[in-house]
């Protein structure tokens, strides 16, 4: 098994426009950070940001010079880097966050929307939120830009807590995997399922990592490394 130190991964990480990147971790185990350490990397990104307050993005806000937005029409046309987070102010809000998310991808009657003008990558963390039975309903939206962004340049960034609450195109899609420590059997399996020959290495691996370890797979070559996020 080879293992690499954190500043090399992320050096020499390298994803071209129109792959997917889905990463799956415990919370407080280093999913977020990884997430934005890939996100500053980006040229042309949108961060769909989803909670009331968090103080590591607001900090990652200031320290890369994000654009924070409440809304996709109040962009500032000339700057790329963005941070798309709708005022939240109670429950509902569910469905305000919802709209200003569906504006910016669909685009609205005078504004082109994400999806249209391509060549964005998209980073969503905190999947569950997003889809599913007790999410804000982007399941259209979110299957939309995996089944038919990569065409148009779209680049994807998607994190998660747990493999069971995920939509099955953010694994089955996904060009680069970044998998934290699981130990559940139906979610390891869930996890190996979608990387073929490199299955039986993750059921070894994953449930053994501690804390702030990670497995790394490109499902282009097959290749799997190990490393650890240092903050």
């Amino acid at each position: 098994m080879v293992r690499t130190s954190w500043d090399k991964f992320i050096r020499s990480f390298n994803w071209r426009a129109g792959e997917y990147v889905t990463i799956i971790g415990p919370k407080g185990y280093g999913k977020t950070t990884v997430l934005l350490e890939l996100a500053k990397r980006r040229q042309y990104i949108v961060i769909l940001a989803n909670k009331v307050r968090d103080q590591t993005l607001e900090t990652f806000i200031k320290q890369n010079k994000f654009d924070e937005i409440t809304s996709w029409d109040k962009r500032d046309l000339r700057k790329y880097k963005i941070v798309l987070w709708p005022k939240f102010e109670g429950l509902h809000s569910f469905d305000t966050q919802a709209k200003v998310y569906r504006d910016a991808i669909n685009g609205t009657s005078k504004e082109q929307g994400i999806f249209r003008q391509g060549n964005w990558t998209v980073a969503l963390d905190e999947m569950l939120y997003l889809t599913g039975s007790d999410g804000i309903g982007l399941d259209k939206e979110v299957k939309m830009l995996y089944t038919q962004g990569r065409s148009n340049g779209i680049s994807l960034l998607a994190g998660s807590q747990r493999p069971r609450d995920v939509p099955q195109v953010m694994l089955s899609q996904a060009d680069h995997y970044i998998y934290f420590q699981v130990v559940d059997d139906y979610e390891i399996n869930r996890l190996a399922q979608v990387v073929g020959n490199v299955a039986n290495k993750v059921r070894e691996i994953v449930p053994n990592l501690r804390k702030y370890e990670f497995m790394y797979i490109n499902k282009e070559n097959r290749q799997f490394l190990v490393s650890k996020v240092e903050k």
